[in-house]
């Protein structure tokens, strides 16, 4: 299951392998769940290797939004949009560190943030 405390997929080994047919992908929305967890081991590298199949996640944080390809927050309080898009959005932590060091502002980092980002694929091995 998903530990969204963590970012991690939790008992993978729990999942039933599913009858993917030869083309089949895995697509995993959650914030940083392409990341490394504190052992460095990466569960979606775990969840492709037992269901034999690529699995994709998101490196950054993951948000709604009302346009495809940038982050454009939703007013949970105004006129919900007619088309919502879930993705991945933000930029590597090193490049907020040294935005941070070069003093550039948080707007900025906020900005460069807001593009859509890929996310990482997770072959079988």
């Amino acid at each position: 299951m998903y530990n969204s405390d963590s970012a991690e997929i939790e008992n993978i080994e729990e999942y039933t392998k599913l009858n993917w047919d030869e083309y089949g992908k895995a697509y995993f929305y959650g914030c940083h769940i392409a990341q490394p967890n504190l052992l460095n081991i990466y569960h979606l590298q775990e969840f492709a290797n037992r269901q034999g199949v690529v699995a994709f996640g998101s490196l950054y944080g993951t948000r709604f939004s009302s346009n495809s390809e940038k982050n454009v927050n939703i007013d949970p309080l105004g006129n919900m949009p007619q088309d919502v898009y879930l993705n991945s959005y933000g930029i590597p932590v090193a490049d907020v560190i040294t935005a941070y060091n070069e003093g550039d502002s948080v707007l900025l980092m906020l900005y460069l943030g807001s593009k859509k980002s890929s996310l990482k694929a997770f072959s079988p091995q």
